[in-house]
């Protein structure tokens, strides 16, 4: 069937799946329009302005210029988009660009149809989003850089050429499915030796051609590309366009199991997440046990090691989630240290830690199976002698020694103080062990109205009912590596009262199950 007429197929089932149930009338499309249209003056505007005044101020433009407008630092920005290349290659096997729902699964890509004709409107839409954000970005990065329209429009283009090459490793990643972190493996492999050897003939290299806007770049030959020239634009888009080439290729090697399996498991996390149980929408989506299956997790050791060697084979019988994780926390550490010790603004340095500590208590997530082991254990006889307090204590041995060796590491990469770095991830793992005995949302929260001049805030009171241990890791981050740069005391203290605040909630907790 040519692609005319597949598409006018495609067209008709459309049609007769819309007409099958109960269409929205006029009313209701003309009141979404009236909802879309508010949130982007009450709410897009003003954000989308607040960054690019923000980007444009001048304390944002000399950071620019001195650490990555320089030619000589243009790996800055190269290692941004490699590294957001790695993760789109890795996430590819969980969440694929090509996501339909588990109808159009069995309709489209188990039919007779080829999948470059009935899966190719997922995938444009899915690029359409990432070239949204990603033109975005690059807009924010000219005007940081203090450049005229020439230049802003050069690196919007370079944000489109960007995302068109990340959407295509997102795919390359959902059709290697399983071995996606094979590709993720390669381009990082790929990353670290160009930024070694400081080769800027790659994507990611001419990215930050782009984004550098003065001196040389590497030296020697590589000079022949100046910085911010329409030639590394040019080239970066024909690596674009010659990457897109392989998409209807890529679109028929997708396999309808693996399309189906995906589209059941977020549907259910769908489901989940709609009713606010966000930590079972997190585990539709979690990868199965696929290696170390025959290795024996229950030796005869004492009760500490024990439990440290169960916890490391569980979290190693999903490998990729396992580095993952790893190597998420060695980043965070670094960061939040880099900020202490490079910036010199609080505020700069607060923003950095906040973030640190936010993307160290989700990486956690894979080293803390133990913990909600324990919490399911909670309200259960001691069959075998160990008390629920004692098993989260034991639980405890395996993520507390991985993260303090993870964000030591991180730590000394950034060049900041590891003693910040090592307290940030003590408070993480209290907040993880806090946050795995949390029940179901409290009835009065979910179901009491509440007036405001702006409408009913209730939704919000449930979210941050929900990322209180997200919020309080977060935020002694922030409390920590501002002070673990002049008072390691004071910083010790601040930890410790987190800490335990979260340990005395985390015991209240079990008291009551």
């Amino acid at each position: 069937m040519n692609t005319i007429a597949a598409g006018a197929l495609l067209r008709r089932v459309r049609k007769r799946f819309r007409a099958r149930g109960a269409r929205r009338s006029g009313s209701d499309r003309g009141y979404l329009l009236y909802a879309l249209a508010l949130a982007t003056v009450t709410a897009v505007f003003p954000i989308a302005r607040s960054l690019v005044v923000a980007a444009a101020s001048p304390s944002a433009t000399d950071w620019f210029r001195e650490n990555i407008a320089r030619g000589h630092d243009w790996q800055i920005a190269a290692v941004a988009v490699g590294g957001a290349f790695v993760v789109l290659s890795g996430i590819g096997a969980v969440r694929g660009p090509v996501a339909p729902g588990p109808f159009w699964v069995t309709l489209l890509a188990a039919g007779p149809l080829w999948a470059r004709d009935a899966l190719r409107r997922y995938f444009v839409w899915s690029a359409l989003v990432l070239a949204f954000a990603c033109v975005w970005i690059g807009v924010l990065v000219g005007v940081a850089s203090g450049g005229g329209t020439g230049v802003i429009l050069r690196a919007g283009l370079a944000g489109g050429a960007v995302a068109l090459l990340g959407a295509c490793a997102w795919l390359w990643g959902q059709v290697l499915d399983r071995r996606s972190w094979m590709l993720a493996a390669g381009v990082a492999l790929a990353v670290a030796v160009s930024h070694l050897l400081a080769v800027p003939f790659t994507p990611w290299g001419l990215a930050g051609t782009v984004a550098a806007q003065n001196g040389d770049i590497g030296g020697g030959a590589t000079q022949s590309i100046a910085p911010g020239s329409t030639l590394a634009v040019t080239l970066l888009g024909l690596t674009a366009i010659a990457a897109t080439c392989t998409v209807p290729r890529m679109l028929d090697r997708l396999l309808p199991a693996a399309l189906g399996t995906q589209a059941a498991a977020w549907d259910r996390a769908g489901n989940s997440a709609g009713l606010g149980d966000f930590a079972t929408a997190l585990g539709s989506v979690r990868a199965d046990p696929s290696r170390l299956r025959s290795a024996r997790a229950i030796r005869r050791l004492p009760l500490v090691p024990l439990f440290f060697v169960r916890d490391l084979v569980g979290a190693a019988r999903t490998p990729v989630r396992f580095a993952v994780a790893c190597a998420a926390l060695a980043t965070c550490g670094a960061l939040g240290s880099w900020g202490s010790a490079t910036l010199s603004s609080g505020v700069s340095v607060a923003v950095c830690a906040f973030l640190a500590g936010f993307g160290g208590y989700l990486a956690l997530s894979a080293l803390t199976d133990g913990f909600r082991h324990a919490a399911v254990a909670a309200g259960a006889p001691a069959l075998y002698g160990v008390a629920t307090p004692r098993l989260f204590a034991l639980h405890a041995a395996f993520p507390t020694v991985t993260a303090l060796l993870l964000v030591s590491i991180g730590g000394a990469i950034g060049g900041g103080s590891i003693l910040g770095a090592c307290l940030v991830g003590l408070v993480a793992v209290a907040a993880r062990a806090f946050n795995s005995l949390k029940g179901p949302l409290p009835v009065l929260v979910a179901t009491t109205p509440i007036s405001s001049p702006a409408g009913d805030p209730g939704i919000i009171f449930q979210l941050l009912w929900r990322a209180v241990a997200l919020l309080y890791a977060s935020v002694a981050a922030a409390a920590v590596h501002l002070l673990a740069r002049s008072q390691p005391l004071a910083a010790t203290c601040v930890a410790a009262a987190a800490a335990l605040l979260l340990v005395g909630g985390t015991r209240r907790r079990i008291a009551r199950s």
